[in-house]
């Protein structure tokens, strides 16, 4: 830089203020670089901050070999934090079931904890429709890697069947979908699928618990008469406790699946309402996705 602004000052007699202009530009041009770098940088290190914090807090999870809800909770707090403000922003263009741009931004995001996406799913070409498996893969993009390869693992090699229906469904190996939201949603009901892992349920059923019971402990109550939709069977109930009635299906059987899809499209505003429900679902996801065991062993 020096020997420019030199080389600049020994033509100045030439050109006069042609090479004043041209030596503040110069000027002007380093200083916006070293900006521009300093800008990056301090991105980095903000975006650091809590992939580094949630890291740390991974391994002495996995050093101290005790995992709970409260401790999934607290690992999922750093991704909260860092993304609320930007759920926030986006939330007004995640409206239809179709809209993928708010999942991408916090996949995106979680990305750079635990690896996301990239497992290509198998499809029965024969058996299973075009659009449906197009939704599919697209809603596999927004799970960790490591679960969708426990979907291909689960279905033994097999390919997956997929169509069209006016209720989502999953059933050993075939899905039943809709929009993007449902086949995200049946996309986690499939990683739930037997064989069952205990530390996952346990989680799953001690957090149901305390969202439904307490001083007010919550009756079970029937969905249809709730919601007057008919599509819901007479045996299907819930208990209250939920941003959500769905979320509290009988047993819990329902928390991570439609949980997730309402963290995934901030649906009924539940980063907002229920900060402790978002946390621990994002903490499942990190920890689960960053395989959920310690030595070897699934935590007991």
């Amino acid at each position: 830089m020096r020997r420019i602004l030199r080389g600049l000052s020994v033509i100045r007699g030439r050109f006069g203020g042609t090479v004043l202009v041209l030596r503040s530009a110069a000027i002007a041009l380093f200083v916006g670089l070293a900006a521009g770098a300093a800008c990056s940088s301090g991105s980095l290190r903000v975006e650091d901050g809590w992939v580094g914090e949630t890291r740390g807090m991974l391994s002495a999870m996995r050093a101290e070999g005790k995992i709970g809800v409260d401790s999934i909770i607290s690992l999922g707090t750093p991704a909260y934090a860092h993304l609320r403000g930007r759920v926030s922003e986006e939330s007004s263009y995640a409206l239809t079931f179709f809209a993928e741009g708010l999942p991408k931004i916090i996949a995106g995001t979680l990305s750079k904890a635990v690896p996301f996406g990239g497992v290509r799913l198998e499809f029965d070409d024969l058996r299973s429709s075009g659009l449906a498996a197009e939704m599919i893969a697209e809603a596999s993009g927004f799970l960790p890697t490591r679960w969708l390869e426990r979907i291909a693992r689960l279905n033994r090699g097999r390919k997956l069947v997929v169509g069209i229906a006016s209720r989502g469904q999953y059933r050993s190996g075939r899905i039943m979908t809709n929009n993007l939201k449902t086949s995200f949603h049946e996309l986690v009901h499939a990683y739930e699928g037997d064989p069952p892992k205990h530390l996952e349920n346990k989680l799953r059923s001690e957090f149901y618990e305390r969202k439904t019971s307490g001083k007010g402990a919550k009756k079970l109550r029937k969905l249809s008469r709730i919601t007057n939709l008919y599509f819901y069977g007479h045996e299907e109930k819930f208990r209250a406790g939920f941003v959500c009635n769905y979320i509290g299906k009988e047993r819990g059987v329902e928390l991570m699946s439609m949980g997730l899809e309402c963290l995934m499209w901030n649906r009924y505003n539940i980063w907002n309402r229920d900060p402790e429900m978002t946390k621990f679902l994002l903490g499942m996801m990190i920890f689960f996705g960053e395989s959920g065991e310690l030595n070897g062993e699934f935590v007991q």
